[in-house]
């Protein structure tokens, strides 16, 4: 069993029939649970130390209705990505998209936040956005001011989830957080490649 597996296993993206075979070697291996136990760790260290959010790393997707995405920068003369560029991010078909509206999370130095939307008037179901021939749904969304590697994460998240839009953000996202966790809401991450603005 290789490490994708375990991640994907580890943020219940795995179908029923395959969680159940993992959880069987799970049983009768000591060193994949200590290998599952390390990714746990890893996974938890690095992207989600500062708050409750359970964003699995880039590659993996999470939640019961799985789905890819792929950035792309915007053509800007030919130069790469700056802090505060656009780039795109294009969401992998998925089935009732009419179902789900989006939402798009960065992670910063204080762990992950919700980035959009920010208020209730701004909640955009997923069929709202166009697709293209290949059924691809695309989001524009700015890089921040920091210069390195940024991750980024998709969350579809069910129409019928509640979200008190009164609420302060901490606890506004509650409901998504725990929607997150277990599984009802599906979340997918990315990371794209910031440079330094150069003047030549």
């Amino acid at each position: 069993m290789n490490d994708n597996q375990l991640l994907r296993y580890l943020a219940n993206a795995l179908e029923p029939g395959h969680r159940e075979e993992v959880e069987a070697q799970l049983m009768r291996s000591p060193e994949l649970r200590v290998r599952l136990e390390a990714l746990a760790r890893e996974v938890d260290s690095r992207l989600a130390p500062r708050n409750r959010w359970r964003i699995p790393p880039p590659g993996v997707p999470s939640g019961r209705q799985t789905f890819s995405v792929a950035s792309r920068r915007l053509a800007i003369m030919g130069r790469p990505l700056a802090p505060g560029d656009l780039f795109e991010i294009a969401i992998a078909p998925v089935p009732l998209p009419e179902s789900v509206w989006f939402a798009i999370l960065s992670h910063g130095a204080d762990g992950w936040e919700v980035r959009f939307p920010d208020s209730e008037a701004e909640v955009v179901a997923l069929s709202d956005i166009p697709a293209d021939t290949d059924g691809q749904r695309r989001i524009q969304v700015r890089a921040s001011g920091q210069t390195g590697r940024q991750w980024w994460a998709v969350a579809l998240v069910p129409m019928d989830l509640a979200i008190d839009w009164t609420l302060a953000p901490e606890a506004r996202w509650s409901p998504l957080i725990d929607g997150i966790a277990d599984g009802t809401v599906g979340v997918t991450s990315l990371e794209v490649e910031v440079e330094p603005l150069r003047a030549d």
